[in-house]
């Protein structure tokens, strides 16, 4: 998952640092129907694992919590090798 934009169901990751920057990646995560920004996938220190930090008044479905568990699986999976 090197590229710097992914789609998946009703969401957009788009990477916001470049490789090589910094010892972790950051994601925004952007709704695709309304183009509006909900968090920001990152690395949290303290519980040693990447973690998803949402924008206030944002709301989500288990789909859209799946999606995002997903792709944060697939980052630290990355991150692994």
């Amino acid at each position: 998952m090197t590229t710097d934009f992914v789609e998946i169901g009703y969401l957009q990751f788009q990477r916001i640092n470049a490789l090589g920057q910094g010892k972790t990646l950051q994601w925004q995560v952007w709704g695709r129907n309304n183009d509006s920004l909900l968090g920001i996938i990152k690395w949290y220190g303290r519980w040693r694992q990447y973690t998803f930090f949402p924008h206030p008044m944002t709301v989500f479905n288990r789909e859209c919590l799946r999606d995002i568990a997903n792709f944060i699986d697939n980052v630290k999976a990355e991150r692994a090798t």
